[in-house]
């Protein structure tokens, strides 16, 4: 009866581990599952990372190549700012001059005139 007794909660303790056991591989297969769709996961996290880093990269480039374009485009502003500026101070000193030449055309012509009038007045002197 001791042997059976023994017997019979050796067996119920076997069960019990039993249960125990497929219950702990049931949550190691969960687990395992689980493992799988994490590293997954993470994998596809970082492909993304990886592929928004490249689209930031790409995007610094093509802002500084755009900074740079402007500073280029500044630059060339600047000259022909300065290049105009240079030609209106250009065409005003040549407006004076031209304006100086016409006052001493009009000043030559009065006096042409005026000598033009005394020799034809010593001229109908003489005669």
């Amino acid at each position: 009866a001791d042997i059976e007794e023994r017997l019979s909660k050796t067996l119920a303790e076997m069960e019990t581990m039993n249960k125990n056991l497929e219950a702990s591989e049931a949550e190691l297969s969960k687990l395992s599952r689980s493992e799988t769709n994490n590293t997954t996961a993470i994998a596809e996290l970082k492909q993304s990372l990886e592929d928004e880093t490249r689209a930031k990269l790409a995007l610094q480039t093509r802002l500084r190549q755009a900074e740079s374009e402007r500073e280029v485009a500044k630059d060339q502003l600047d000259e022909e700012e300065q290049n105009k500026q240079a030609l209106e101070k250009h065409v005003q000193t040549l407006q004076q001059q031209m304006d100086a030449v016409k006052a001493k055309v009009a000043t030559d012509a009065e006096q042409l005139d005026a000598l033009e009038d005394m020799r034809k007045k010593l001229q109908r002197e003489k005669d």
